[in-house]
């Protein structure tokens, strides 16, 4: 009875353990997983990569910064050409193993590439889905600006999908266009893409006006506390939401007018590189904040 009551008295004065910390995250990580978003897991990213967005925006983060590195291999090959410092065979040799980089990175960039377009020989299908849904009646159509937009982004991608698809299965001998009929729909499927990157951005012209009224709002009607921090967190989870997606359209912006044009707007991969990088990272961030756990 001693001993229980002495090992009672002894607990009771033991100091009180906190619940463990959430683990810090690393800055780089912050970029690609926002604090906000469900914690970095196997069984996350297992989740987020078995949804068919999710797995082509994991094959970009792979995509875009090789082509980005490429010309920075490149820089630095010439660099060791031209080196006095170095012994004419050593630069050979280095330079050999630099091309070889540049080689493989190529190589993976474009095997990715072809596996993206591949996985979107089907998308086709539910915007057919949606457009049937407007046509029938059980989707708000030309009601608002809002819907008019969303009709008309469908109708683009309408356009957009059977070029696409047509033009790369030609390109890869599937079907037999003429390489001047093929070049055409490839161009005209990326401008109709150019003209949903357009009228998104209008879009998200729109919700940002929505959201300053309701900053306004809740500024001057938020009397409970109570009421007032959740709309708050609320408000600022949807503009963190909007920021995302204004930074996707940042980077598909260039890329759908530069592959709009016949040349093309430049000729350094590096370019490429960056913005689809700039795109694929916003929209990991995006994705990955709304994931259901």
């Amino acid at each position: 009875m001693l001993i229980s009551t002495s090992l009672s008295t002894q607990a009771a004065n033991l100091p009180t353990m906190s619940a463990p910390s959430k683990p810090r995250r690393h800055p780089t990580l912050s970029l690609l997983f926002p604090p906000s978003a469900p914690e970095v897991s196997l069984a996350n990213v297992s989740r987020f990569m078995s949804s068919a967005s999710g797995l082509d925006k994991s094959l970009m983060l792979l995509q875009y910064p090789a082509r980005m590195v490429v010309p920075v291999v490149l820089l630095l090959v010439n660099r060791i050409s031209r080196s006095t410092a170095l012994r004419a065979d050593l630069r050979k040799r280095l330079s050999s193993k630099l091309l070889g980089v540049v080689q493989r990175l190529n190589a993976m960039a474009g095997a990715i590439g072809d596996a993206r377009t591949m996985m979107r020989l089907f998308g086709l299908i539910p915007i057919l889905a949606a457009l049937k849904r407007i046509l029938l009646g059980s989707a708000p159509a030309f009601d608002t600006t809002d819907s008019t937009i969303s009709t008309l982004q469908l109708i683009t991608l309408f356009c957009y999908y059977p070029l696409e698809n047509l033009s790369y299965l030609s390109s890869k001998g599937a079907i037999g266009l003429s390489k001047a009929r093929e070049g055409r729909w490839s161009l005209w499927s990326v401008r109709f893409w150019a003209a949903y990157v357009m009228l998104d951005l209008w879009a998200l012209k729109r919700r940002r006006d929505g959201l300053i009224v309701r900053e306004k709002a809740a500024r001057l009607e938020g009397q409970d506390v109570n009421e007032s921090e959740k709309g708050k967190s609320t408000l600022n989870s949807d503009w963190e939401q909007w920021t995302e997606e204004v930074m996707v359209n940042v980077g598909y912006a260039p890329l759908t007018v530069h592959w709009s044009v016949p040349s093309g707007l430049w000729s350094n991969p590096g370019w490429t590189g960056l913005f689809g990088t700039i795109a694929c990272v916003s929209g990991i961030r995006s994705s990955w904040r709304r994931m259901a756990v």
